[in-house]
């Protein structure tokens, strides 16, 4: 919902500064990965990508959800979150890119006046709001899974799927 838009697409940073980074990356060995909210679907991605734990990764991700429904982050991880998705909102647009960017505002239904109350509550987003939105549009069981991987490493994580080939 569009009063939920803000808070969870700070939630995608929080997890990423705070738990996800840490877990797929520097300990998962991974060479990426992350979270990702697109308010105009309504879709939450969690990512990771040459990532050689694919078993791990996804349960990963559900503690992840866990970790920040249950608020384990601190104010200064929120400001830092809030001021990472500003950053990317407030990035200059090319003048070769202009129109194409207002078209898609446009096509889109953000207005000017949209805009800036999702930035408005952006900025106001407490951590009550946040473990909140989490722990109601956040369903670990309501998700899918995909992975993209080779056949060796499909069958050592013996992930009990059905593997289809592209």
């Amino acid at each position: 919902t569009v009063t939920h838009s803000p808070v969870l697409s700070v939630s995608t940073d929080l997890m990423e500064n705070t738990f996800l980074h840490k877990k797929l990356r520097e300990q998962g060995g991974a060479y990426g990965g992350g979270a990702n909210y697109n308010p105009l679907t309504g879709s939450y991605y969690l990512y990771s990508y040459r990532d050689p734990h694919i078993s791990s990764t996804f349960e990963t991700f559900l503690e992840g959800i866990t970790q920040i429904a249950k608020g384990k982050f601190t104010g200064r991880d929120l400001t830092e979150a809030k001021l990472g998705i500003l950053q990317d909102a407030d990035a200059p647009i090319s003048p070769g890119s202009r129109a194409s960017v207002a078209y898609a505002y446009f096509r889109e239904g953000q207005t000017k006046q949209t805009r800036e109350e999702f930035r408005d509550h952006l900025l106001s987003v407490t951590k009550e709001e946040v473990k909140e939105a989490v722990k109601e549009k956040l369903d670990p069981s309501s998700g899918i899974k995909a992975t993209f991987a080779g056949d060796t490493l499909l069958k050592n994580e013996n992930l009990g799927l059905k593997i289809e080939p592209i």
